[in-house]
């Protein structure tokens, strides 16, 4: 048997190896016309995502902008590839692969037969974004439209209005919260005399330019709130209020006095519970000294604390409407008193301690005395009006003497100048010319 196959294979063996190889050939020829090698592109195959919460877990969100699909060509027999569908190829992308600042995620595709080679396929990078995800905090503005009825105001900022929540906060991709600016609630307050409610009012959400952001087109943000719990603004009545004229005092011994005073705003315009406007018939403001001050000079009061101060007093919420004037200046102009001359008599004077049958005149029969007052007072004055007094109790005898004077002016009026001795003669009165008493 040995021998057998060693000849076998030593004689002819050119000739037998040729007809291997035909066989083979003539094989590969039969099998590639019943099931030949052709190529094939298989449409629609899904493109997965592998460890798709690694993004998440770093408090980050990706933003696919590549359609999640992909074409493969593939090869191999006929009867195998003819037969392939989407479910036989794994088009996937890794998120432990991404480099966020590439923006691209890289595409693989296999396919579950090892008899067919991709050749190619149609997506090789998936376009992506990477971005952090944030939160942030939103102060809603209340916003009212409308106008309240005749004789009413709604208060901008008004710290009475009730508003629940105050604030709401949204999370999610940066590029999404960057559009929303700001968060607001609208409230209708046409023809209002009253506080008006808005509970359940939608909170509306606005961009840099004003226009509404809908949140149902940013499906990747969460909002603590949506709708107000509680919304509810006061409507206040308003009242023009008289300002009372401000007391200036003076000292009665200056040389200046208040020849005028005024407010450069008279009245105010207060809103507040109508029922407590009512009985606010005037504003009353502090007094102010003028004793020290030579020049005009100005006061200013701050009106919003005097709404303060009528605030707690009647424990209601008072201020000032919209565009009034927040404080008003006091000014008050001083003039220096004049100074007139009267002539004084012994009819001025009163003789005290005068000994009885004893006599007093003047030596020159009259004085010049000077008073200093305001304009109006002096108008008024007359020499009977000045009271002189000498202490004549240590004259006992006749004759002529200086005696020291003590003058008197009424109320308001000050001797600015007078001698303060006068020449007197002491005469019996039965020998007296002209007496005097």
């Amino acid at each position: 048997m040995l021998d057998f196959v060693k000849k076998f294979f030593s004689k002819n063996l050119l000739l037998k190896i040729f007809s291997v190889v035909f066989s083979f050939c003539l094989w590969v020829m039969v099998v590639n016309q019943q099931d030949p090698v052709t190529t094939e592109t298989i449409h629609n195959i899904p493109i997965a995502i592998q460890n798709e919460n690694y993004f998440e877990e770093q408090h980050q969100h990706v933003t696919l902008e590549s359609e999640m699909r992909l074409s493969v060509t593939v090869s191999g027999r006929r009867s195998i590839v003819e037969n392939l569908t989407a479910d036989n190829f794994n088009a996937y992308i890794d998120y432990l692969a991404v480099q966020p600042e590439e923006g691209r995620a890289e595409a693989s595709c296999t396919v579950d037969d090892r008899n067919v080679t991709v050749k190619h396929q149609s997506v090789s990078y998936v376009r992506l974004n990477v971005e952090d995800i944030v939160s942030k905090e939103y102060t809603i503005q209340l916003r009212t439209e409308g106008t309240p009825a005749e004789g009413y105001v709604v208060v901008a900022q008004d710290a009475y209005a009730v508003m629940e929540p105050s604030v709401v906060i949204l999370s999610g991709p940066q590029s999404q919260i960057d559009r929303i600016a700001s968060a607001e609630a609208v409230l209708d307050v046409q023809d209002a005399s009253d506080t008006v409610s808005g509970k359940g009012k939608a909170i509306t959400f606005l961009d840099t330019d004003g226009n509404p952001v809908l949140l149902d087109e940013l499906e990747d943000v969460s909002y603590s709130a949506k709708v107000m719990m509680q919304l509810s603004v006061p409507v206040y009545f308003v009242q023009e209020v008289p300002i009372r004229t401000v007391e200036v005092t003076e000292d009665p011994n200056s040389e200046y006095y208040v020849d005028s005073s005024s407010l450069s705003q008279e009245s105010v315009q207060l809103y507040g519970p109508k029922n407590v406007l009512a009985g606010i018939t005037e504003i009353e403001l502090a007094a102010v000294s003028a004793a020290d001050k030579t020049t005009t000079f100005q006061q200013s009061y701050d009106l919003a604390a005097v709404c303060t101060k009528l605030s707690q007093e009647y424990g209601v919420h008072i201020g000032l409407v919209g565009g009034s004037a927040s404080q008003t200046t006091l000014t008050v102009n001083m003039k220096k008193k004049e100074i007139r001359s009267f002539s004084i008599t012994g009819q001025n004077f009163t003789w005290q301690n005068s000994v009885k049958g004893k006599t007093y005149t003047l030596t020159d029969g009259s004085a010049i005395v000077q008073i200093q007052g305001k304009p109006s007072a002096l108008d008024s004055l007359t020499s009977a009006n000045i009271r002189c007094m000498a202490d004549v109790g240590a004259l006992t005898e006749n004759g002529t003497y200086e005696v020291s004077i003590v003058y008197a002016a009424p109320e308001g009026l000050k001797v600015y100048g007078a001698p303060q001795t006068l020449s007197i003669v002491v005469a019996d009165e039965d020998t007296a010319g002209t007496a005097q008493s």
